[in-house]
């Protein structure tokens, strides 16, 4: 009986700090009419925009200016594994490749990307315009970033969780049987509950509304 009190003693400490995200998050929400908020995106950065009349769509920012939005479209089946990497690191590089009819051809080991396509061994894969693409400011209803490691937990990962679990579980351990031999049991415990909540938190993705049209 004490261990199962132990146990759900140091989950409950170990789900503070995701409460606190989820209630940040929830009153934030409302707020989200701040076109700026977009500006901060970096290239590279992956989100979820959704336009008027149609469906939420992961895409990746190129470029967020002050009317419209310049991404990617890595959703393409068609479009290979190695490819997707490339125009990723492109997007985070070398912006200009995209947001330029004009850029200049860009070449990544067998892969060439520029305004006459996307190429890969020297076959084309795609056309630019089929993976790149901009958005207006005013079609744009909503916009989430999605990234891994949101919370606390999730900045301290397995680690950090599994220290942070253990110091936690042996201080309640040391305060549930009122003795020092509580300690030790309560810090394996919280130890492993930690590391595990650590390391669900850090590989699961997350998503935050950063714009929603007034």
């Amino acid at each position: 009986m004490r261990t199962i009190l132990l146990l759900a003693s140091v989950g409950y400490v170990l789900a503070l700090p995701l409460q606190a995200t989820a209630q940040e998050q929830a009153s934030t929400f409302h707020s989200q009419a701040d076109w700026s908020r977009v500006l901060t995106l970096k290239p590279g950065a992956q989100i979820i925009v959704t336009v008027r009349g149609g469906q939420p769509l992961r895409r990746v920012v190129v470029r967020a200016e002050p009317s419209q939005l310049t991404f990617l479209n890595l959703t393409d089946p068609m479009v290979p594994r190695s490819v997707e990497r490339v125009l990723l690191n492109l997007a985070s590089t070398h912006p200009e490749a995209f947001a330029s009819p004009h850029a200049a051809s860009f070449v990544d080991r067998d892969v060439q990307v520029g305004p006459d396509g996307v190429f890969l061994d020297g076959r084309k894969i795609t056309e630019l315009r089929d993976v790149a693409g901009t958005i207006a400011r005013d079609d744009i209803v909503e916009i989430a970033a999605r990234k891994k490691g949101g919370g606390i937990l999730g900045r301290l990962g397995p680690v950090g969780g599994y220290f942070a679990g253990a110091f936690a579980g042996g201080y309640i351990g040391a305060l549930l049987c009122r003795c020092d031999s509580g300690f030790l049991p309560g810090m394996v415990a919280g130890g492993i509950s930690g590391g595990v909540a650590g390391y669900r938190a850090a590989v699961r993705e997350t998503e935050r509304v950063i714009y929603r049209a007034p």
